[in-house]
């Protein structure tokens, strides 16, 4: 009898939930390059700041990994840099930086297929048959590591401004619009348009960009426009039925006339909201006694939100390795400026608790967070993760197994009672909604970022690698002998003998085949034994 009703409550959910998703996502349009976007960033051919209905602004970075790996007390260095760079960045409210890390070794084998086109590509060129080789090479990585991603997302809001700037940015909008219709379903970047806030949201990205690159070391990043951030955005929910080349359409691309049946006719001209656009397959919400489930795209999704932030300090790298390879997951850390705000409006109640003495450690534990404020500025914050499977037993499963890593994690609670499941899930895709999920904490900045995916790997030839390898915690890392980025370059490989030294040059050397553009390079190898004359034979068979 249980198991019907259960089944019951699953379909009426199902039959209830789905339909329209356009209210889970607040985008709208995006704002034009300008003048000097062009001349500083040459390589961004579209705009990369988007909008929101209630003209905040987001741009999208990409996060390849970390340069080199830190020492403890590099970490120490980058962490106290940042916090100093960041600090007029976090100090006052209106500003957001969003860190989602997600990693999916379902997601293998499409970035394989991407990665190995070159050597494709080579092959026809100078018709050589090597395919039988690569394949193999291919379907030894393929099972053994998980494909990583990392972005990050700067939110600016309208109260960075004053209310005399902003009453000023909408009379010269009302003016700018006079005679046309407001756009309701389409984009129309003049209603949204705040010139001072895309001024202040400019200047904000570029230092951030800066304070994460760091001096000597830190992060690899770049900035994502419109059309790949879109792409990514789409794909994260929509895995299987979005075409490798989908992009959205933003006023900038090729206009057409639509017949929406709309009564404002402007509707008729303008392409549709970005998040209708990232928003227009379907989602249904499953809930039972213990879970509340998304199906997107034939996947099924759970969230989850730490209720207690760590009792003790730890890094992320010691969460990712509590986490198997196997589980896919989405990690979401929410910063949000302005927190000394919140510790002013807790003054009475923090007043009341120091008389308590069972009680008192909660108003020391926030005076030591207000007493830090002149050098790191404390900060809300919240973490969000979210876990799939092709099954409801195995969302099931990894959600649990998420919880019990994530609970160990410096000792956390986890929750994932969030009502409505389907708002974890858009907030947990970069830029697609600013809504802030779960429990806010409020911490100093610098404790906040030593819990960021900071320590990832990252490789300098990630576009562009022509031979592959696998870090000690299993992330793919390209490399590219001979390659452009270097004026000079040497390899040196030192082992005991029958330690593959040998076998590793010839991987090595063996790849600069695949830059040839028509013919076979030139290559001279000196070799006391007979182990180079093994490529040798190997290119004159595949001739």
């Amino acid at each position: 009898m249980t198991s019907m009703i259960e089944n019951l409550l699953v379909k009426v959910s199902k039959s209830v939930t789905g339909g329209n998703l356009l209210g889970y996502s607040d985008l709208v349009t995006v704002v034009g390059l300008t003048d000097e976007d062009r001349e500083k960033h040459p390589e961004i051919t579209h705009p990369y700041i988007m909008v929101t209905e209630n003209s905040d602004y987001l741009s999208i970075i990409e996060v390849a990994g970390i340069k080199s790996a830190f020492s403890e007390k590099g970490f120490t260095e980058y962490i106290q840099n940042l916090s100093q760079l960041l600090t007029s960045l976090v100090s006052e409210p209106g500003q957001k930086i969003s860190y989602i890390f997600e990693r999916d070794r379902g997601r293998n084998a499409a970035e394989l297929h991407e990665l190995y086109k070159p050597h494709v590509s080579a092959m026809r060129r100078l018709d050589i048959h090597l395919d039988d080789m690569l394949e193999n090479e291919a379907g030894k990585f393929v099972m053994h590591y998980a494909t990583e991603k990392a972005y990050i997302v700067l939110y600016s809001a309208a109260c960075l401004l004053d209310s005399a700037e902003i009453k000023e940015e909408a009379v010269k909008n009302n003016a700018a619009m006079s005679g046309i219709e407001k756009v309701v379903r389409g984009q129309n970047p003049v209603q949204l348009t705040l010139e001072g806030l895309q001024l202040a949201h400019y200047a904000s990205l570029q230092k951030m960009l800066e304070a994460f690159k760091g001096r000597e070391n830190g992060l690899i990043v770049d900035i994502l426009d419109v059309k790949k951030a879109g792409n990514i955005m789409k794909t994260m929910l929509w895995r299987t039925s979005t075409p490798k080349e989908w992009e959205p359409r933003t006023v900038y691309d090729k206009g057409w006339l639509y017949e929406r049946n709309n009564v404002n006719e402007i509707d008729n001209i303008m392409p549709s909201r970005l998040g209708a656009q990232f928003l227009s397959g379907e989602m249904d919400k499953i809930i039972d006694r213990k879970h509340e489930i998304v199906e997107c795209d034939g996947k099924y999704y759970i969230s989850m939100f730490i209720d207690e932030m760590p009792l003790y300090k730890k890094k992320f790298q010691d969460l990712f390795k509590a986490i198997d390879i196997k589980i896919p997951y989405r990690i979401k850390f929410d910063i949000i400026s302005g927190g000394k705000f919140k510790i002013a409006s807790k003054r009475v109640a923090l007043s009341i608790l120091r008389a308590i003495p069972a009680v008192s450690k909660i108003a020391r534990d926030m005076d030591y967070v207000n007493d830090k404020e002149e050098t790191d500025k404390s900060v809300l914050f919240s973490i969000n993760v979210t876990t799939w499977g092709k099954s409801l037993t195995e969302v099931k499963r990894n959600a649990t197994l998420i919880a019990k890593a994530v609970g160990g994690w410096g000792v956390t609670e986890v929750s994932a009672s969030y009502g409505d499941p389907v708002m974890p899930l858009v907030g947990s895709v970069p830029g697609l909604s600013i809504r802030t999920n779960g429990e806010l904490a409020l911490a100093p900045f610098s404790e906040v970022a030593e819990m960021l995916p900071l320590e990832r790997p990252a490789s300098l030839w990630q576009h562009d690698g022509l031979t592959f390898f696998l870090t000690e915690d299993d992330k793919l890392y390209p490399y590219r002998i001979a390659s452009s980025l270097q004026l000079k370059w040497t390899d040196m490989i030192t082992g005991t003998p029958g330690s593959g030294k040998s076998m590793l040059a010839n991987r090595l050397n063996f790849s600069a085949i695949f830059s040839s553009n028509k013919d076979l390079p030139f290559c001279t190898w000196i070799d006391k034994g007979l182990s180079a004359e093994g490529n040798v034979d190997l290119i004159k068979l595949s001739l």
